[in-house]
């Protein structure tokens, strides 16, 4: 019996299950001249503290099912948080929710399914690290929902949470390899001689879009790879969408070539269990801190 297979599969699964991708944001600031008194943070700090331990539901495109729920305010460090979006419980198609006991369909009418994710804010700069979820609300419209009650008054000139990008001429030294590539294009961006097309006889005004993702053998960055990547201008003319996943040294990296958008894989150990019970809050917040170590992948 091959048990050293078994073991290594069961290290693989065991990685995969404890990381989670983590987005970036900023946080801008800034007064207009007459209410401009060098307390940006305090003023935050203090709207914060006001909304601690409190479900705010926020309107986002008037919807109002958005919440933002602030976990511990550090007036030293940062502040921890969770945002999220209710949905009406619902049964899919030929699916339905049954009891344990008696395996009897449970009226779900009176129930609410809400998607979040947990962010972590750090006061020294302002920079922000998000779980990604899929299903969870957007975070930038979300939060910036929410600080609009910071800015009742008008004072600042600038109030706004924003994605953060790199360049991806930062990559050369810390990128070592492509790993995947996906991507999508619009019919008239695909070439005429694409076999696919020739094997199905498809012609260009039937062809609506491709999608695909093609997983390589870790390939090795060279410097004239980078300069076709850096080429924005080309990239848009032949995709709609382009990711790519680059490894590092140590961290794998999501990049969306067309927003310069940076997602990195992050280790939280036990994640699934500790994410699905609300429990050891204190592990996803540390986590979350951090990957700050990780925004020298960031330009700006």
């Amino acid at each position: 019996m091959n048990t050293g297979s078994k073991i290594e599969k069961n290290v693989e699964t065991s990685v995969k299950t404890n990381n989670k991708n983590v987005e970036f944001y900023r946080l801008y600031m800034d007064y207009y001249p007459l209410f401009d008194n060098n307390n940006k943070c305090d003023d935050l700090i203090r709207f914060l503290s006001l909304s601690l331990g409190k479900n705010v539901e926020v309107s986002v495109r008037d919807n109002s099912n958005y919440s933002v729920y602030i976990i511990d305010v550090d007036k030293d460090k940062g502040v921890f948080g969770m945002i999220g979006k209710k949905h009406n419980m619902k049964y899919e198609t030929l699916s339905r929710i049954v009891s344990k006991e008696n395996d009897k369909p449970i009226d779900t009418s009176k129930l609410i399914i809400e998607h979040f994710t947990y962010f972590y804010m750090r006061f020294s700069d302002y920079k922000i690290s998000v779980i990604s979820n899929m299903k969870a609300p957007k975070f930038e419209p979300t939060m910036n929902a929410f600080l609009k009650n910071l800015n009742k008054d008008g004072r600042y000139k600038q109030l706004e949470i924003i994605r953060m990008t790199s360049e991806i001429k930062e990559l050369k030294n810390k990128a070592k390899s492509l790993s995947k590539i996906k991507f999508i294009m619009s019919g008239d961006k695909v070439e005429n001689d694409d076999s696919y097309l020739n094997i199905f006889d498809i012609s260009e005004t039937n062809l609506i879009s491709v999608s695909t993702t093609c997983k390589i053998k870790p390939k090795p960055l060279k410097s004239n790879d980078l300069k076709k990547l850096e080429n924005k201008e080309y990239l848009s003319s032949k995709f709609d969408k382009l990711f790519v996943t680059f490894e590092g040294d140590s961290d794998e990296v999501f990049i969306d070539l067309l927003k310069d958008f940076i997602t990195l894989k992050v280790f939280i150990p036990g994640l699934e269990k500790k994410l699905k019970s609300h429990q050891d809050l204190d592990v996803i917040k540390e986590a979350l801190i951090d990957s700050f170590n990780k925004l020298f992948w960031f330009a700006r």
